[in-house]
C-alpha cells in the first residue's frame, strides 16, 4: 500500500500553495536534516520556529513587513507562509514552515513581547528592589559553611549506663498505699526461689521492706544472651517508678463541693421541690400564691412573671 508511518510526506497541494520546492535527491542531499527532506518531499525540511536566526527572522518580518503585521487583526496567513519560504530559499539556517506552525509560534511571540512590555514598564518600581538583591556586600553577611559535614546519630550499642545513686525514687509524703513498688521483680524472684531451696517454707514477702541502697545488682553470669541484660532492665524499671511517683507526688486532688439543689419556687432547700416543682407544697416566693410554677429554669435570676414572659 502507499500508507506511510512515522514521518508524512507533504501533500503537493500544500507544497504548491506554501512556495516549497519539490526534493530533488542528486541536489538536495548535501543539507542538514536531508533525510527528513527526502521523506517530507520537500527542498528544505519543514520544522517549527526553533532556531536564534528564525527567531529574528520572524521578529524583523513582524518589525517590517506589512503582510505580518498588518493594520488590524493577525498576519495574512497564506500569504506570510510564501514570504517565509521565500526567504528560507536564501538563508541556510531557515527552514520550510506550515500555516499552523507560524500561527503557534506567533502565539508565542506575542505572550512575550507582553512580558517585555511589562516588565519595561515596571523597571523604575523594579529598580530599587535589584540594587539590593544583587548588592555585593549581602556576600560578607551569608552565614559560614561547616568545615565538616554534620553527621547523623548512630545508636551503637543499648541503654545508658545511669549512676545507681540516681535510680533512687522520690516518694515524699505519700500514703503508704500510694507508694510504688521499686523492687526488681527479677532480683526478688531469685532471691525467692534460693530461699526456698535452702530454707524450705516461703519467706515473707519483702515487697515493702527492701532498702533500695543495699539492695545487690544481678551478677554478670545471669544476664541473658538475647535482649537486653538485667542491669539495664532494673534500670529502665526504677526510672519508671521514679517518674510515677514524682506525678503522685505532684498530684493535688481538688474536692469540688456541689451546691445542693434548692427548689425554684419557693427557694427552699429541704423542699421536695428540689426534685420536682410539682412536689412544692408552699407559696412562691415572688408572687406568693400557690398554683404557680416558679421561676424558669432558663432565667433563674428573674422573677416568675418576668422568666417566663422573655
Amino acid at each position: 500500500t502507499a500508507e506511510v508511518l512515522g514521518i508524512l510526506p507533504i501533500p503537493d497541494e500544500i507544497r504548491t500553495s506554501g512556495a516549497m520546492m519539490p526534493y530533488v535527491s542528486g541536489l538536495d542531499r548535501n543539507q542538514k536534516h536531508h533525510f527528513l527532506a527526502e521523506m517530507q518531499g520537500t527542498r528544505k525540511p519543514i520544522l517549527p520556529v526553533h532556531t536564534s536566526v528564525e527567531k529574528q527572522l520572524f521578529r524583523r518580518l513582524m518589525n517590517s513587513n506589512p503582510i505580518f503585521s498588518p493594520k488590524s487583526g493577525e498576519p495574512r496567513w497564506r500569504e506570510a507562509v510564501k514570504v517565509w519560504n521565500s526567504n528560507a530559499e536564501r538563508m541556510d539556517d531557515v527552514s520550510y514552515k506550515l500555516v499552523e506552525q507560524l500561527k503557534t509560534y506567533y502565539t508565542k511571540w506575542k505572550s512575550l513581547s507582553h512580558v517585555k512590555e511589562t516588565l519595561s514598564l515596571s523597571a523604575d518600581l523594579r529598580r530599587p528592589l535589584s540594587l539590593i538583591i544583587h548588592d555585593p556586600l549581602r556576600s560578607t553577611i551569608a552565614p559560614t559553611v561547616p568545615e565538616h559535614p554534620r553527621q547523623p546519630h548512630f545508636v551503637t550499642r543499648g541503654l545508658r549506663d545511669v549512676p545507681a545513686d540516681s535510680l533512687i525514687p522520690r516518694t515524699p509524703n505519700l500514703p503508704h498505699d500510694e507508694i510504688p513498688n521499686t523492687n526488681n521483680a527479677f532480683a526478688v524472684g531469685e532471691r525467692r526461689n534460693e530461699a526456698q531451696s535452702t530454707a524450705g517454707p516461703d519467706p515473707p514477702s519483702p515487697s515493702m521492706d527492701i532498702d533500695f541502697s543495699s539492695t545487690p545488682s544481678a551478677p554478670a553470669a545471669t544476664r541473658t544472651s538475647a535482649g537486653l541484660s538485667r542491669e539495664n532492665r532494673e534500670q529502665t524499671e526504677l526510672l519508671a517508678r521514679q517518674q510515677v511517683a514524682d506525678s503522685l507526688a505532684k498530684r493535688k486532688h481538688v474536692q469540688v463541693s456541689r451546691k445542693r439543689r434548692t427548689c425554684r419556687k419557693c427557694a427552699k432547700p429541704e423542699c421536695g421541690g428540689s426534685q420536682k416543682v410539682a412536689n412544692c407544697k408552699n407559696v412562691c416566693r415572688d408572687c406568693k400564691q400557690f398554683n404557680c410554677r416558679g421561676r424558669n429554669p432558663k432565667y433563674l435570676e428573674r422573677t416568675c412573671a418576668e422568666g417566663w414572659n422573655v
